[in-house]
């Protein structure tokens, strides 16, 4: 959530919801990675 607030994407409480309810570290590296480049905050969600 911090590299989607930092980069200026709109984080709301649903995509809150679903970031911290994960608890699978690849699943949330993964995001992670796409958080870098992602244009919206829901694009993180989607497999590239």
């Amino acid at each position: 959530m911090l590299v989607l607030e930092q980069r200026g994407l709109d984080v709301t409480d649903e995509i809150r919801d679903r970031i911290t309810s994960c608890d699978d570290t690849a699943t949330l590296r993964a995001r992670l990675t796409r958080a870098l480049t992602a244009t919206s905050a829901a694009e993180i969600f989607t497999d590239r």
